[in-house]
């Protein structure tokens, strides 16, 4: 939401979407950011267990653990609604600093790495499992 809210109403003077603060689409984005928050817990859980297991390519194991755990300090630090409060000046009782506004937002980005890495796990490693077994049988 950040991109398409502020990011982009920051640069070409309008929201993507046209979110209003109490419109329908807006509580959309509200319940999928809400999702976010088991799909950290499940990220962490699985690198935090691929370390401890000492599985190949602990070091990017790792650092995509690094990444999530700045992304939940971020959930927690600076909502969407502070930044957005910080760009474009509405009334908030948390007061930032614009580049700390912008810092959140590229925060916001590490996740992204982490989508792609357990995408990818989960369609192409998976597939080479089931083709080991398929082969044995």
């Amino acid at each position: 939401m950040l991109t398409a809210d502020i990011v982009v109403k920051r640069i070409a003077g309008d929201s993507v979407f046209g979110l209003q603060q109490s419109g329908p689409l807006l509580l959309l984005f509200v319940v999928i950011d809400y999702i976010e928050i088991p799909a950290l817990v499940a990220g962490t859980t699985y690198y935090s267990l691929s370390i401890y297991k000492h599985q190949k390519n602990t070091a990017k194991n790792s650092l995509l653990l690094a990444m999530l755990a700045v992304q939940v300090f971020h959930i927690f630090w600076l909502t969407d609604e502070v930044v957005y409060d910080t760009f474009f000046g509405s009334s908030s009782s948390v007061e930032i600093p614009y580049y700390a506004a912008w810092v959140a937002i590229l925060i916001d980005y590490l996740e992204l790495p982490v989508i792609a890495d357990l995408f990818y796990r989960t369609m192409f490693e998976r597939r080479s499992a089931q083709k080991s077994v398929h082969s044995q049988v």
